[in-house]
């Protein structure tokens, strides 16, 4: 039977996690509680760099709520806590930011700044580099138990704002192999990314031990579908619940 889905997620074009919480996919407080509900959603580009969080495929792991920076971004373009608690210019060139305590990778292992500066330094040896790190000339240490000090080779007012970009989210030292970057398991967010079929679906299983609100849904299934004719069935046909992209041509008969 069709699944009912909201107008409004037919008619314009909105994140993806904005799209799930509209979906009812997270709480309104902190519970241990959910649903056995999952969310479908289709996709109109496949990951063109094997989900590698040091290309554009990090936008997908963020949109999937399956990694996490530093630093958020709220609506009005704000520099917000994120997996840091807080942070300070020590001068010109000198950052410190604060890790948060008591998060824990998907593999269940636990954040520590040193997994914050080993993934920022993955970031700035990268080749090619994140293209947020394009002309920048960051060093990254630690200091203390939950310290990260970032140093630049200039100075950058907008070095919070710089490490929201989802290239640069912090992962447990084993996603980093010779091969490059594993997302499956190591990332944190309220969902785990626990499989991907190649460049034609993902799956993400609700992660009980998320720091943060934790998410209703059970999961989410998505499908890599570059047809915007399917993906347009697949919303009509209540197949999908969100779906990204439909053709302008085809919007009138999706919302009927």
């Amino acid at each position: 039977m069709p699944r009912s889905r909201p107008r409004s997620l037919v008619q314009v074009a909105i994140p993806l996690a904005a799209a799930l919480a509209l979906s009812g996919c997270f709480s309104g407080e902190a519970t241990d509680t959910g649903t056995d509900d999952r969310i479908s959603v289709v996709h109109m580009q496949p990951p063109r760099s094997g989900l590698s969080p040091l290309s554009d495929d990090a936008f997908k792991l963020s949109r999937w709520s399956s990694a996490e920076t530093l630093v958020t971004l709220d609506g009005g373009g704000d520099a917000k806590p994120g997996l840091a608690t807080e942070w300070e210019r020590i001068d010109a060139l000198t950052w410190r930011f604060e890790i948060r305590e008591n998060v824990t990778f998907h593999n269940g292992e636990p954040l520590t700044a040193d997994d914050v500066a080993n993934s920022l330094q993955h970031a700035i040896d990268a080749t090619p580099v994140p293209r947020i790190l394009d002309g920048a000339d960051l060093s990254v240490g630690v200091e203390g138990e939950h310290g990260v000090v970032i140093t630049t080779g200039k100075p950058d007012p907008l070095l919070p704002h710089r490490l929201s970009s989802p290239q640069l989210a912090i992962f447990d030292d084993a996603a980093y192999t010779e091969s490059g970057v594993n997302p499956i398991g190591t990332g944190t967010g309220p969902f785990e990314l626990v499989d991907v079929d190649g460049v034609t679906a993902a799956t993400l299983d609700r992660y009980d031990d998320y720091w943060g609100e934790p998410a209703l849904s059970a999961g989410i299934d998505v499908r890599f579908v570059p047809d915007g004719t399917a993906r347009s069935a697949a919303l009509r046909t209540g197949e999908a619940d969100i779906v990204e992209a439909i053709p302008a041509g085809q919007a009138a008969s999706v919302d009927e």
